[in-house]
């Protein structure tokens, strides 16, 4: 069951991830499998916490090095279970298994996740009915296709089929209207086409832009973004020296 938006954003790349995610919903069982691709900065996590709300997505967050009982551990807690760091990996498989059927899990940072960790997800969408997506940059996506991966996880791959979403940078226009707007209030278009030209429609560097403006702001006691205070902030965050990268 959907409940609302978190917070104020509406971005293309959130109505696509809505639609993956309903097509993902609506596979038939086994086949329950989507991805989010796209470049460090993108807004990928941000899909994920708006899966985790608007979906009721059950979400873990992988990391550099995870083991598989790592990875299942921390499905297990994410699904209220009280495991502990020591806990046997088919103690915690079966803790998984009988409480993750018709569950939506979103694994972030899926990068870090090799054929091992990949083959027990496919498992839960294959035995328990559990929908999962999968996050992370091109890096996955290529090793998904890798001549040492390709043979294990051929199944996966078959399975995501055309359930993909890749995130990318956002247009002028809703740079302002998710970045810009939310933290200043009515942006004029010259000071709007200024603060894309910094962050370049990153989702990450336009939050980053934001809070380095809000700074010169608060410290010089001006109540109204301009040009002049994107300059500075970009300035001091990095980035005048080449156009918002």
């Amino acid at each position: 069951m959907k409940i609302d938006k978190p917070d104020h954003a509406d971005t293309i790349y959130l109505r696509k991830t809505a639609a993956m995610t309903e097509s993902v919903l609506a596979a038939p069982e086994g086949r329950r499998i989507g991805q989010i691709t796209g470049e460090p900065g993108t807004g990928k996590t941000f899909g994920t916490r708006y899966l985790v709300s608007n979906y009721e997505a059950v979400r873990i967050c992988a990391w550099n090095d995870i083991a598989v009982n790592g990875m299942l551990i921390q499905i297990a807690r994410a699904l209220d279970a009280d495991i502990k760091d020591s806990t046997a990996v088919d103690y915690v498989v079966n803790v998984v298994r009988e409480r993750i059927r018709s569950k939506l899990l979103v694994v972030d940072e899926s990068t870090h996740l090799r054929w091992q960790h990949l083959e027990h997800l496919r498992h839960f969408a294959d035995e328990f009915d559990a929908a999962v997506i999968l996050v992370g940059t091109p890096l996955l996506s290529k090793y998904m296709a890798g001549t040492d991966a390709r043979i294990y996880l051929k199944q996966l791959t078959s399975r995501i089929g055309a359930k993909r979403v890749e995130y990318g940078n956002l247009s002028n226009k809703e740079t302002t209207s998710n970045i810009a707007a939310p933290a200043f209030g009515t942006v004029p278009p010259e000071v709007a086409k200024a603060f894309f030209t910094q962050c370049n429609g990153n989702w990450r560097e336009g939050q980053e832009l934001v809070d380095a403006c809000k700074r010169i702001m608060t410290a010089n006691a001006i109540t109204e973004l301009n040009i002049e205070v994107i300059a500075a902030a970009a300035a001091e965050w990095g980035t005048a020296s080449h156009g918002g990268k």
